[in-house]
């Protein structure tokens, strides 16, 4: 980067490979005003360039004039197609197709102070998310009226200063408090349950943390559902399928309480089961697709995987969605050793049982 008298020139190191910002070297005013279209270099403030940087390539007319550029500096690079216009008053530094960073730090700026990337744009950025949202979120003070903008959803809180992360840049929501946004616009309790699966399961955060996040709120969807879930899923319940079992087998029919994702040593590795009875040494494990291939994969693999299981030391009753809604088509005789041993569960395990007859 070459500096001159204070300032420098804003080179080709701001932007992607390939893609040219300013070049040349005479006359910058004369070229500037007589319209020339040829390469023309024009002289920044050196710390423009640490601004530019910073902001994935983008800058506000606002900031480019008080850091000392000229209007007609900024016009002529709009008009030489060397700057792109993004938003009213943000442009990028840089030619080419701006980059997805890019839109969000132009989204921001536009939005004005304060303004922080937050549901499903957050989720994607803290990998929440494995796709780009449809449009880009942003949370702004409530006192803030940004103007609308194409593509861009505005949403306004009392608290986003203490919902955006301190350090993470573009300015985004913690990913507790985008979990907890992505929670109050869910369709249903399990698709915000999910969410908090996903927050946890991928390591993003923790139970207590979100925990300690809804009691920061004054106003929370399903408060005591969630601080609820939030306990199951501290115990091991890693999913919606995980917890209709809970809800709907294991307490509805009074069965003992299993240990979730317990531990067990198979050589030098370790499997860990959805839920063991360790007192009748049966395991019961859950058919999703996060954890477990997909439905239409199982088959034979599934069978195979029971009986080894059932020959080794748990006898192992492997159940699906579709097992729970009682539509099984599995044979009896391929869990009969697993029949012996729950046998001595008494009455109370016969639903799991039953579950595995054709007639249901």
């Amino acid at each position: 980067m070459t500096i001159t008298g204070g300032h420098e020139l804003l080179s080709t190191r701001l932007a992607a490979p390939g893609r040219v910002i300013h070049s040349s070297a005479s006359a910058a005013k004369t070229a500037i005003h007589s319209g020339e279209a040829g390469p023309v270099l024009i002289t920044f403030p050196r710390d423009c360039s640490a601004l530019v940087t910073g902001q994935c390539g983008v800058i506000t007319r606002r900031q480019a004039i008080g850091l000392g550029i000229d209007g007609a500096v900024i016009d002529n690079q709009l008009r030489l197609a060397r700057w792109q216009r993004l938003y009213r008053g943000v442009y990028a530094t840089f030619t080419g197709p701006p980059p997805r960073e890019a839109w969000l730090t132009a989204a921001l700026l536009r939005a004005g102070p304060g303004a922080t990337l937050s549901y499903q744009t957050a989720a994607e950025l803290c990998r929440l998310s494995d796709e780009h949202s449809a449009h880009i979120h942003i949370t702004v003070p409530v006192e803030s009226h940004p103007r609308a903008m194409p593509g861009v959803v505005i949403h306004r809180s009392r608290r986003v200063a203490a919902a955006r992360h301190p350090a993470l840049i573009p300015a985004r929501t913690r990913v507790e408090e985008t979990t907890l946004d992505l929670i109050e616009v869910a369709a249903g309790f399990n698709e915000a349950y999910g969410w908090l699966c996903l927050a946890t399961g991928r390591r993003l955060t923790t139970a207590s943390r979100l925990r300690s996040s809804v009691t920061l709120r004054n106003r929370m969807r399903w408060r005591g559902e969630i601080l609820g879930a939030l306990t199951e899923i501290a115990d091991g319940v890693h999913s919606n399928l995980e917890r209709r079992y809970v809800h709907d087998v294991e307490r509805a029919h009074r069965l003992p309480t299993a240990r979730r994702q317990a531990r067990i040593p198979r050589g030098t590795r370790s499997q860990y089961l959805d839920n063991l009875y360790d007192a009748f040494d049966v395991a019961v494990e859950l058919d999703g697709r996060a954890a477990h291939p997909p439905r239409e994969t199982l088959g034979r693999h599934s069978q195979r995987q029971l009986l080894r299981q059932i020959r080794n030391r748990h006898a192992a009753l492997q159940l699906g969605r579709h097992h729970q809604q009682g539509m099984l088509g599995g044979r009896r005789a391929q869990c009969g050793a697993a029949q012996a041993r729950l046998a001595g569960c008494t009455a109370a395990l016969q639903p799991l049982l039953r579950a595995q007859s054709p007639a249901h």
